[in-house]
């Protein structure tokens, strides 16, 4: 099977590694192209590996094209057209771009079924409100989850955001210093801060003791908001490796693939993946660039 992944930046993107190790589950070679490309070349380059003589089976999209990736579809799944956002697409039968969204299954599946967290009932800080954001709100939105507060930097890109979706009851648009004074059961960091080694704005300054804290972002060692979150004392601190596992197992097995465990491959990609650790001096610089360290 052959796919591509389309971003940028995509160097440090281990996705090529973890869809090749859960096809190596079934017994199936799956090989993914990292395509590095700009805002300007995007369309082009789609188009280059889906309607070429030898098409790419599907294209994984990554920042910061899932917006424009979703803009170009002929056709959406139910979750793209609810996120108005595409990670996935593919080609049909009869030539039209088909786009779907699996980050925030991947996500919410992730936290359910691999870390045993339940959203009933639950409160939760949603920091972002790009492409990534918008698929996990509408997989938050499935769930029994209580409320979803969103913060971002542009009130006006969050407000957009939580205007596309039905359970406005559900949904609040809060600004930084009103979110570092609350209290949530849940913070869910959908910005790419961490791969700029960056806080995200808008964090409180206490956790509830049994908080979740996910980055959907990962790398080897933990991210900048795992540490803030370690240090904070939450319950659960998880990295996005999980949700990339099953972002892939969802994906793969729509293309045709047999169905594959997840939870073994999370725990045997995390230690090959997660091996080098932010040690204090790197992490109180990121601390001091974002001004957000420890009494201030």
């Amino acid at each position: 099977m052959q796919l591509a992944l389309i971003g940028n930046p995509v160097s440090h993107s281990k996705l090529p590694e973890i869809y090749q190790f859960l096809g190596q589950q079934v017994k199936k070679n799956v090989v993914v192209e990292r395509v590095h490309t700009e805002e300007v070349h995007f369309y082009d380059e789609v188009n280059k590996y889906l309607k070429c003589e030898t098409p790419k089976d599907g294209l994984v999209i990554t920042v910061p094209f899932k917006e424009k990736a979703y803009e170009m579809c002929d056709v959406l799944t139910e979750h793209a057209a609810k996120a108005k956002s595409v990670n996935c697409l593919t080609l049909t039968d009869t030539g039209l771009i088909c786009g779907d969204n699996t980050d925030g299954r991947g996500m919410v599946h992730d936290c359910q079924e691999n870390i045993g967290y339940d959203f009933k009932n639950k409160t939760c800080l949603l920091l972002g409100a790009g492409g990534a954001a918008k698929g996990i709100l509408s997989s938050l939105l499935h769930t029994s989850i209580e409320h979803v507060f969103i913060c971002n930097r542009s009130t006006d890109r969050a407000k957009n955001l939580a205007s596309s979706f039905s359970n406005q009851d559900k949904i609040s648009i809060i600004e930084e210093a009103e979110a570092k004074k609350m209290h949530f059961d849940c913070i869910v960091n959908a910005t790419s801060a961490s791969l700029r080694e960056d806080l995200p704005q808008g964090l409180p300054d206490r956790l509830k003791s049994d908080c979740l804290c996910y980055d959907v972002v990962y790398k080897a060692g933990d991210t900048v908001f795992s540490k803030w979150a370690k240090v904070k004392k939450a319950s659960y601190v998880h990295s996005g490796v999980g949700m990339l596992v099953e972002q892939g197992k969802i994906f793969l097995e729509k293309l045709g693939l047999p169905e594959m465990e997840s939870r073994s491959a999370i725990k045997e990609l995390a230690d090959r993946i997660l091996v080098k650790k932010m040690n204090d001096t790197e992490f109180n610089e990121a601390m001091s660039h974002n001004m957000l360290c420890e009494g201030k």
